[in-house]
């Protein structure tokens, strides 16, 4: 069982759920929990992919064969049994790479650049097996990205996106455009200029459009091309799992996502970790709680917003949640999803009061002097409990201006005139 190296010491607070309590469920559990996803396996063609269970579960067409005793019996969907789909499903290997590239997309990265071709290949399956958010999320994109009116008709064709066909065909129908070096001069109507024959009018000839190599290729029943297909027996899609323990809690990080964090990337790829099995279920990696002072609500909270997907629009977490996914994002140097959440709890935090709180815990000190400089242009004095809540050094600074003839300044005035080494600290 291995021990993660630990960051240096903050002077900050280390836990921030004393600041909001997060609801996260009971911590008295009994003897060890396990936060690991199990992955269900499908076979397509000479691939093996694994999905997370929580995410197969979402799919109309699967939720009653994962739900099923049946499945249990015989462990389908385990590394040994696969679920495999044969050649009359018309799925190919490619298709699936496709869908599973969308599938895993996060809410804090940036969409997959891939071609027309892919996009229609994960559409089609997300519309085959009823995953009603990835789908509407694939439609999005390919209305987006799909404008030439000749590919709209033959992706509707394909796709059944029926609603599609007309206005590609009204566009089609449309009358080319004229050359604008020819046109008739207006003096000729006019009587201006002596008679004479019009200029001819010059129509720009309409083009051929030509569809892309593989947008044919899956119009004609090929596979979107992701990845050489030029490997050996079975390829395995399967993303690895490195498991942490936390207090008395077992978690699960993709080994890709891992590998986005500038602090956990060098241990996960040290020749020591795959030697001894670290970051395996039977031999984690071990975060002190004691050094660090992370929960397991913290990890908790980090894990459920670093598996949110792009494709999912409703995001019910508190305050408390965010701020402790953004303390363990900033920790280990996940860059893209501390800026993910350090955007929403910034968007989200408007009374002065919390972002003073929030921003002692996480470090954030540029929130202090705009949250001061609120309550110094506010019209209602300050309360017992403000005031204790504030810290002596700052009630004073903020009392110190707020003393100032009663008139309404800027808040960039009051920023500017708080003394900044005093209020750093509360007390």
């Amino acid at each position: 069982m291995s021990q993660a190296p630990s960051r240096p010491s903050s002077p900050k607070p280390p836990n921030v759920l004393n600041v909001v309590e997060a609801s996260l469920g009971d911590d008295t559990t009994p003897d060890f929990d396990n936060f690991v996803e199990p992955i269900i396996f499908f076979k397509i063609q000479s691939a093996i992919f694994g999905l997370p269970r929580s995410r197969v579960l979402k799919s109309g067409f699967f939720r009653g064969m994962m739900e099923s005793p049946h499945l249990g019996d015989f462990k389908e969907g385990s590394a040994e049994y696969p679920i495999t789909f044969d050649d009359r499903a018309g799925i190919k290997k490619g298709d699936m790479q496709s869908f599973c590239a969308v599938l895993d997309l996060r809410a804090f990265e940036p969409a997959p650049t891939l071609s027309v071709a892919e996009w229609a290949s994960a559409y089609r399956l997300s519309k085959m097996w009823e995953f009603e958010q990835v789908h509407h999320y694939i439609y999005k994109h390919l209305d987006e990205l799909v404008k030439d009116p000749l590919e709209r008709i033959e992706l509707a064709d394909c796709l059944g996106l029926k609603e599609w066909v007309a206005p590609a065909l009204a566009q089609l129908s449309m009358p080319p455009k004229r050359n604008p070096a020819f046109s008739l001069e207006p003096d000729y109507f006019f009587g201006t200029s002596p008679a004479r024959a019009p200029s001819p009018i010059a129509v720009t000839p309409r083009t051929p459009p030509r569809l892309s190599p593989d947008l044919l290729e899956f119009l004609q029943g090929g596979e979107a091309n992701v990845e050489d297909d030029t490997t050996s027996n079975l390829l395995n899609f399967v993303e690895p799992t490195i498991v942490f323990k936390v207090q008395n809690a077992l978690f699960g990080l993709p080994r890709s996502q891992v590998l986005k964090s500038g602090f956990l990337r060098d241990m996960v790829e040290s020749p020591h970790l795959g030697e001894s099995n670290e970051g395996t279920t039977e031999h984690p990696i071990v975060i002190d709680h004691e050094r660090t002072g992370i929960t397991k609500k913290d990890m908790k909270s980090f894990c459920a917003i670093l598996d949110v997907r792009a494709f999912q629009s409703e995001l019910n977490f508190s305050i408390a949640e965010w701020a402790s996914a953004y303390r363990l994002a900033r920790m280990w140097e996940f860059e893209q999803l501390r800026d993910h959440t350090f955007k929403h709890l910034d968007e989200s935090i408007t009374d002065p009061f919390t972002r003073i709180d929030i921003a002692d815990v996480l470090g954030l000190d540029r929130w202090i002097a705009p949250a001061l400089a609120q309550l110094c242009r506010r019209e209602t004095a300050l309360t017992a409990a403000e005031g204790e809540r504030l810290g002596f050094k700052r009630l004073t600074e903020v009392c110190r201006l707020r003393e100032h003839p009663r008139q309404q300044f800027p808040l960039s005035d009051y920023e500017k005139w708080l003394n900044k080494g005093l209020i750093s600290r509360k007390y």
